[in-house]
């Protein structure tokens, strides 16, 4: 029998707010997030407008109690699951428990600055930097963090990924094979994805402008 299924909770952090409330307030008060880069260190960054979130890793990592040495997209990921999730730890006790997380970037941005290194010198850099590249290891990292020893898999098929991981989600608690599901995704801004969308030629110099 199909059982029906209810968001209960959400946890968000974008370039406009830092939890779910202060992205409704930015959204209903018609703020945008989209700007230049900042933190991100990348040629484009007087051409192409992004939406950027002005945390260093270091403050990311003072809100989630991780390393500030692990890729961005674990830390922005840890951020949202802790708004999410936390509050209803206590009652998921004995429950079926998954966390479907979709990235596609995984650990690129420490990657990155690996490979700047690695090619000036075959000597230089620490391969420690991309220990996490792929993007499983990013999900299994925030599992850990959050003690989710339940089913855990990792949804990466680009722009459809946390799509994707919520409708798995919902069809497994459906399907009586999860009680209880943390699902969505993150992705650290990185310059892969920038320049990858770049040589598609469908980045704009100019902010996006909904409704126009």
């Amino acid at each position: 029998m199909s059982r029906p299924v209810y968001v209960v909770n959400t946890g968000i952090i974008t370039a406009i707010g830092d939890d779910t409330g202060n992205c409704l307030h930015s959204l209903l008060n018609g703020h945008s997030g989209i700007g230049k880069a900042e933190l991100l260190q990348t040629a484009w960054q007087d051409e192409f407008p992004v939406g950027e979130i002005k945390y260093t890793n270091e403050a990311l990592a003072a809100m989630t109690g991780l390393s500030k040495d692990l890729p961005r997209t674990a830390l922005l990921s840890a951020i949202a699951v802790q708004e999410a999730w936390l509050p209803y730890v206590p009652a998921a006790t004995g429950l079926k428990t998954g966390f479907l997380s979709a990235n596609t970037v995984g650990g690129m941005d420490l990657t990155e600055d690996f490979y700047k290194d690695f090619q000036q010198d075959k000597s230089a850099g620490d391969p420690a930097r991309f220990m996490h590249h792929e993007c499983g290891a990013v999900t299994n990292l925030v599992a850990r963090h959050f003690s989710i020893q339940g089913f855990t898999t990792t949804i990466s098929t680009a722009c459809s990924s946390s799509a994707n991981s919520i409708m798995m989600a919902a069809q497994m608690i459906r399907n009586g094979m999860l009680d209880i599901a943390i699902a969505g995704g993150a992705d650290a801004l990185c310059r892969f994805t920038l320049n990858g969308f770049n040589t598609l030629m469908i980045l704009d110099k100019q902010p996006c402008q909904p409704f126009e």
